[in-house]
């Protein structure tokens, strides 16, 4: 399953879009998602609220714009695990995958590890609630003991919170995958 647009989220593309989200990720970033209205982010951007509302009917559908490129990363992320062997080298290989989506993706991370109503946002829509399901079994493994579920929601949420981490915000993507990646084998 490819995972596309979020149901609802229309195509339109264009610089006037791409301020708009750039200016939503700057004022989540600072204020939290229920805290950003259409009408800061217009006045950020320097337009009318009519004008972002052309862009996007609803806060809601930025949220999944902004979202969309972390739904991606992910989608490939589960299609490449669950290529490799049940057990061990499956949990493996998304414990490494999970960081490299992590520092990758970390300007979304660090929004949302930090912002429940954006994580509500996002477990509306199934093809997150699927892949997070999906991440969880390749993580934890087949079966998994208590152990193993403590270990899976050690790697998910250490690294989330690790990329997020604004005491790690000097260190660079390379520098910071490469810890993270061994932190993780050494959990695993």
């Amino acid at each position: 399953m490819k995972v596309g647009r979020p149901s609802g989220v229309r195509g339109r593309r264009g610089e006037g879009r791409e301020r708009v989200l750039n200016a939503a990720m700057e004022l989540i970033g600072e204020r939290g998602f229920a805290s950003t209205s259409l009408q800061l982010i217009a006045d950020r951007v320097g337009v009318t609220k009519a004008a972002v509302y052309h862009q996007f009917h609803a806060k809601d559908e930025i949220a999944l714009t902004l979202l969309e490129p972390l739904l991606e990363a992910w989608q490939g992320l589960i299609e490449s695990v669950e290529q490799h062997e049940a057990g061990l080298p499956r949990r493996r290989a998304a414990a490494r995958g999970i960081v490299d989506v992590a520092v990758a993706q970390r300007r979304v991370i660090s929004a949302l590890i930090g912002d429940p109503d954006l994580v509500r946002v996002a477990e509306t829509h199934p093809e997150w609630c699927g892949l997070r399901a999906r991440i969880d079994d390749a993580l934890a493994g087949p079966e998994p003991t208590s152990t193993q579920l403590l270990e899976a929601a050690l790697v998910l949420h250490g690294v989330s919170r690790a990329v997020g981490d604004p005491r790690l915000s000097g260190l660079d993507a390379g520098e910071l995958r490469a810890a993270l990646r061994a932190i993780v084998e050494r959990l695993l």
